[in-house]
């Protein structure tokens, strides 16, 4: 569990970084996933649904990450979660990719 938080907190600093968003919450507030607002209005899809970057992220990067809209939120968030198989690189690719999509 202890490595799952860190590698999500540290794929979060990434995300965040590369994006030029700020951290939106402390460290202790996140356990192995981590939500991270992303620039722009929120998406085609509705309130908890899939948005088409989740699709294009998927079919056009071969990154498995879900973007969603949620209530009473104006932007589009991104759920990132951390496992044992994960590695910095795979946060670093999909910074990258959200660079490249946003």
């Amino acid at each position: 569990m202890a490595t799952n938080h860190r590698l999500a907190t540290t794929g979060r600093k990434i995300v965040c970084d590369t994006l030029g968003i700020a951290v939106p919450v402390s460290e202790g507030a996140v356990g192995s996933m981590a939500t991270i607002p992303l620039p722009g209005p929120a998406g085609a899809g509705g309130t908890g649904d899939p948005d088409p970057l989740t699709d294009r992220l998927r079919h056009e990067w071969n990154i498995e990450v879900s973007v969603f809209s949620w209530r009473d939120w104006p932007n589009r968030l991104l759920r990132l979660s951390a496992q044992m198989y994960n590695t910095e690189s795979d946060y670093e690719r999909l910074a990258a990719a959200l660079s490249v999509e946003l």
